[in-house]
């Protein structure tokens, strides 16, 4: 299962800046069970319709989403980043 979620953050927050705290955030999400790695993709293209950057975790299956909800990475990643976030869209996929 992949979880995905495309962030859009707001003017002037320069995600290169924050990219190195963000991977740890995320990296500390790798020891829950049942989440098997993530990645980031950038956008590529700078127009204002496009969003900055893609996280897609890799996760055995939704039992993993469920753990992944209230653990402490995704509280990290909210508490420090949502406020820097103009729009987000969660898509959760089977591959």
């Amino acid at each position: 299962m992949k979880h995905c979620f495309i962030v859009k953050f707001v003017e002037g927050f320069d995600y290169k800046k924050h990219e190195k705290d963000i991977k740890s955030i995320f990296d500390e999400a790798l020891s829950i069970e049942g989440i098997k790695g993530y990645e980031i993709k950038e956008n590529c293209t700078l127009k204002e319709n496009r969003s900055d950057i893609a996280v897609i975790f890799d996760m055995e299956d939704s039992s993993a989403l469920e753990r992944w909800a209230p653990c402490k990475p995704h509280m990290t990643w909210k508490e420090k980043y949502t406020p820097y976030i103009l729009s987000k869209a969660v898509f959760d996929y089977e591959d």
